[in-house]
């Protein structure tokens, strides 16, 4: 099953961290896209280890 989590903290200075869990590869990247794209720049990218496997996994990246 895919899950994206968006978690907004109390404090805007710390920006907005986007989850993917339940694919692998690049693949997490698409489906954040469009989210991305709305929350603005990309400030950090921690790629998780599922990203270089090619069964289920989870990607995490953390916008500003």
């Amino acid at each position: 099953m895919t899950r994206i989590v968006i978690t907004c903290p109390k404090d805007p200075g710390k920006g907005v961290t986007v989850e993917v869990d339940g694919v692998t590869g690049p693949s997490c990247g698409k489906l954040t896209e469009k989210i991305e794209a709305a929350l603005g720049k990309v400030a950090a990218r921690q790629e998780k280890a599922e990203f270089h496997q090619t069964s289920q996994g989870q990607s995490e990246h953390q916008l500003q």
